[in-house]
């Protein structure tokens, strides 16, 4: 029997990071899929004796944190397949080796540990580059919303957002919301009626773009959305209320698909980003 692949969730004992494995934990039901709760720890006195007193309260520490995040999710999701585990070693190789067998890696990215340097230190441009399935970090304003709001994807309408506008439509489909792609960028600089058929050609390109894969999920209602305007700024406007933004990581890690825009909403969206890298 070929096993499930987990959803992986990073923790470390803060309030973020307990957020970050609620929403991971329904990630992992609406994909059927167990939880799988990782607290990476790079032990201060790593190469001491494990029975001195700081290394044992370490790890009393890292213990009790994964115990509190289990016991959370279950009692939010009764009956989800979830297991907790204290791995030993830098949270960013570890968690990106972890994701090499997952579905999903969701981490906070303001926490009292490892995550509190996530969003601007070295651990968050690691895992930007190097993880393998799609990330997701719960920004410091990002709420644990429950409502069933829509999933918004930044796209450039070109091959390159592919794999994030495929994303952003399967998790639509799990959700069961629709999904509003959003092109942004400088307005022409020509005439108005110059500009006024510049638009309606972009939306037309943007159209096109989506169609295809669009067509994989015939029930998510699609809208889409050119607008001549900073796309960091765009995105996080739009995304109030909706469920999931999703934006595009390219080889640069979140200097991706949409240039500083992964970096930039990260600061002020105040709900999940999913970064996704783009196909190989």
């Amino acid at each position: 029997m070929t096993a499930v692949t987990p959803v992986v969730v990073g923790v470390d004992g803060s309030e973020p990071a307990a957020t970050a494995a609620v929403w991971a934990a329904r990630e992992a039901a609406l994909r059927r899929c167990p939880l799988h709760v990782v607290y990476a720890c790079d032990w201060p006195l790593l190469g001491t004796s494990m029975r001195t007193a700081p290394m044992v309260s370490a790890r009393a520490e890292a213990d009790d944190a994964v115990d509190a995040a289990v016991r959370r999710v279950r009692a939010t999701i009764p009956g989800l397949a979830v297991r907790g585990e204290v791995r030993t070693g830098r949270p960013g190789p570890l968690l990106a080796e972890a994701s090499r067998h997952a579905e999903l890696l969701v981490v906070g990215s303001h926490g009292r540990g490892w995550v509190g340097g996530l969003v601007l230190g070295t651990t968050s441009r690691y895992l930007a580059r190097h993880v393998v399935c799609p990330l997701i970090v719960m920004p410091p304003h990002a709420v644990d919303a429950t409502a069933a709001g829509p999933v918004v994807v930044g796209t450039d309408g070109r091959p390159d957002s592919d794999a994030a506008v495929a994303f952003a439509l399967r998790e639509a489909d799990l959700r069961r919301v629709p999904v509003l792609a959003i092109q942004a960028g400088r307005a022409p600089r020509d005439t108005a009626v110059d500009a006024a058929s510049a638009a309606a050609e972009e939306d037309r390109l943007l159209a096109e773009s989506l169609s295809a894969l669009s067509a994989g999920h015939p029930d998510v209602v699609l809208r889409r959305r050119v607008v001549h305007r900073p796309a960091a700024r765009t995105l996080v406007d739009a995304v109030h209320g909706a469920d999931l933004l999703v934006v595009g990581a390219g080889k640069a890690g979140l200097r991706g698909l949409l240039g500083t825009v992964g970096a930039q909403v990260l600061h002020d969206c105040p709900t999940a980003v999913a970064l996704v890298r783009r196909e190989p």
